[in-house]
């Protein structure tokens, strides 16, 4: 169980990974892990290694060759939140 702490706005933030699951279809292979908040409103969609294929979200984060990507989720409306959500991010993909 790996975590990252961050500030989102106003508030401070703490995402912990939880189990992982694997998924297949086609050329496409990923390993989803669960996120948990422990805020309300959840900063990031969903978290993944991409192990195969190419992914359809926009921000991708590679760490000693290992790809990971995200989705933002609802409290990511602004630049600033992004911009830390981003470097949580990779704190986090670093740390697995």
């Amino acid at each position: 169980m790996n975590a990252v702490t961050f500030t989102n706005g106003n508030k401070k933030i703490t995402l912990t990974t939880g189990s992982a699951k694997e998924w297949a279809a086609g050329d496409k292979a990923r390993i989803y892990f669960d996120l948990k908040c422990d805020q309300k409103r959840q900063p990031v969609a969903k978290f993944y290694e991409v192990i195969s294929g190419a992914t359809a979200d926009k921000t991708v984060v590679r760490e000693d060759g290992r790809t990971f990507a995200y989705e933002y989720g609802i409290d990511a409306n602004s630049g600033s939140k992004r911009e830390s959500i981003d470097a949580a991010m990779i704190e986090l993909a670093a740390s697995l």
